[in-house]
């Protein structure tokens, strides 16, 4: 699993040695990673797929919008980074693995997939805020 978790097959050479500001992925059974998520603090996000070889790579998929990195960084500093173990459900067969990383401070955690309201707040919140102010299809990102 660790493999995958540090893939870094398919970034820019400008994004290799860059830590993202977020990781997410969604674990499957027996911990094998189905997809995954990075976004990087200037709001560039890549999304893990299969190439041709059916290995796993980072393909761009789009940009947050500056006020959504903002949000975003209010939220981990605020919630993420405040969140205990304790407070995190039981695990099931499938989970997502969620990593901040942020004022030089990071942060992961693992968690059972599903309904979010089974789960601290903090975890609805980053992807309402990501879902909200993230670049659509034939939307002009700005520089």
């Amino acid at each position: 699993m660790n493999e995958i978790l540090n893939n870094k097959t398919g970034l820019p050479e400008t994004r290799v040695n860059e830590k993202p500001m977020l990781k997410l992925f969604n674990l499957g059974r027996l911990g094998k990673v189905n997809s995954g998520r990075l976004i990087f603090a200037d709001g560039q996000m890549f999304m893990m797929g299969k190439n041709e070889l059916h290995m796993f790579q980072w393909y761009e998929f789009t940009k947050i919008k500056q006020e959504g990195m903002e949000h975003l960084q209010q939220i981990i500093r605020n919630d993420f980074f405040t969140l205990s173990e304790e407070s995190l459900p039981r695990m099931s067969t499938n989970s997502l693995f969620w990593q901040a990383n942020l004022d030089g401070r990071s942060k992961d955690y693992i968690v059972s997939s599903g309904f979010y309201t089974k789960l601290p707040s903090a975890f609805q919140k980053i992807e309402d805020s990501i879902n909200t102010f993230m670049y659509r299809l034939n939307e002009k990102i700005a520089d």
